[in-house]
């Protein structure tokens, strides 16, 4: 027999499973001083600066720009926004009030909370490194089709777990049979998704982060696979437009490249759709 980790299909957020592991989650980062992300800036201005022509091309047409970011933490965009003299009108989400007093210095508003309690309408809506963390993938994609405009843009940075042989993190802990039964169930997956033309978003319902120390993404429960990512994208119509970073070394084209999921998506009106 073989036995393999429980891991979840397309779950909601109303699964039993999620809602014990977002309970765990949040009592995790309540309570451990271990955990080094609660604190840190979140500087991605490298990644930031190639939204650029995006957000030029938005006040080309509208003059102003409503953003929101996702998972925001203590965020540097919209500082690197208004450095540069872009005129922006900035939202802030987060799940946690532990950064909210950065937020409301830098932000125009600040909601923390579920993506599913925000309404409004942006022109760019935006996450860096949070897709991972996110227990109900299709739900909050969902979310972000609701939020966004039309020709709005999602802009999406992300870490990657569908390269050929890469064991995703929150898996590393597992002893080395029941990684290796683990890992071969999630290429089945991702082998099935493409057959059936169907995104298959796998979240891991008992990550690393419980077991062991933290290390980098041991608490990423979502699996992110590009394939899932882009194939919702378009069955919903969206243009999809790949941004690569700058590569200042044969290891960082790899990051970028295979390991990273960098890249926007700009919704379409129902007319073009069709």
């Amino acid at each position: 027999m073989i036995i393999m980790h429980k891991l979840i299909k397309n779950p909601q957020k109303n699964d039993p499973r999620i809602k014990a592991l977002l309970t765990r989650l949040h009592q995790f980062y309540d309570t451990t001083l271990a955990y080094p992300c609660n604190e840190l800036i979140n500087n991605h201005d490298n990644l930031f600066q190639l939204v650029d022509p995006i957000i030029e091309s938005i006040v080309s047409i509208k003059g102003v720009v409503r953003v929101l970011e996702l998972g925001a933490g203590r965020t540097t965009y919209p500082i690197y926004l208004k450095e540069r003299g872009f005129p922006i009108i900035y939202s802030a989400q987060d799940i946690t009030a532990r950064n909210k007093d950065y937020l409301l210095s830098n932000c125009d508003q600040v909601f923390i909370g579920d993506i599913e309690e925000i309404n409004g309408n942006f022109d760019l809506i935006i996450s860096a490194f949070v897709f991972e963390h996110i227990s109900a993938p299709l739900e909050f994609l969902e979310d972000i089709y609701r939020l966004l405009d039309i020709n709005g843009w999602h802009i999406l940075f992300c870490p990657r777990y569908d390269v050929l042989g890469y064991i995703p993190p929150s898996i590393r802990h597992l002893p080395i049979t029941l990684k290796f039964n683990t890992y071969c169930e999630i290429l089945l997956n991702r082998i099935s998704a493409r057959i059936n033309k169907t995104p298959s978003f796998l979240v891991n319902p008992d990550p690393a982060v419980f077991y062991c120390d933290w290390y980098r993404d041991a608490d990423a429960v979502h699996l992110v696979s590009y394939y899932d990512v882009k194939k919702w994208h378009e069955d919903r119509g969206f243009q999809i437009k790949q941004l690569k970073p700058p590569s200042s070394s044969f290891r960082a084209f790899l990051q970028y490249q295979y390991l990273t999921l960098n890249a926007a998506f700009k919704k379409a009106s129902e007319s073009s759709r069709g």
